[in-house]
């Protein structure tokens, strides 16, 4: 196959991984037959079962070294979400219902709760003491 066919190859795998999201195993699919391509590329010629046993190595040892911890990765900075600059932040309670108290903070809806546990009336400034989940523990703004 030409350089360019294993570049296509590789690209068709990487579009489909971000497309279907098949849990970070055709990103390795495709890096191998890109990896053949830039091989090809650079002007290594290997006979066509030399590119495909080049392609299926690449993949593979790819797939055991590199998946687990591209996976541990990134899940570890999906969970983190910066919480600490939140505190100290002054709110003002937009709702009160069954579900408790409401409020917007930064373009997102929060839950609140009276750090001394006092009900939380539509309109009281608040700031925040702390985060718990999506709940903004808060004190009454003096």
């Amino acid at each position: 196959m030409p350089w360019w066919g294993w570049i296509i190859f590789g690209a068709v795998f990487l579009t489909a991984e971000v497309l279907i999201g098949t849990d970070f195993y055709l990103v390795f699919i495709g890096v191998g037959a890109v990896i053949v391509g830039i091989l090809g590329m650079a002007g290594v010629t290997l006979p066509v079962w030399g590119q495909w046993l080049t392609f299926a190595g690449f993949s593979a040892v790819s797939l055991v070294v590199f998946r687990g911890r591209l996976k541990s990765i990134l899940a570890k900075s999906s969970r983190e979400f910066p919480t600490h600059d939140l505190v100290g932040a002054e709110i003002v309670v937009t709702s009160v219902g069954e579900a408790g108290a409401g409020t917007e903070l930064r373009g997102s809806s929060w839950k609140v709760r009276a750090e001394s546990g006092a009900p939380l009336a539509p309109g009281d400034r608040c700031v925040v003491s702390r985060v718990e989940g999506v709940t903004l523990v808060v004190r009454r703004a003096s």
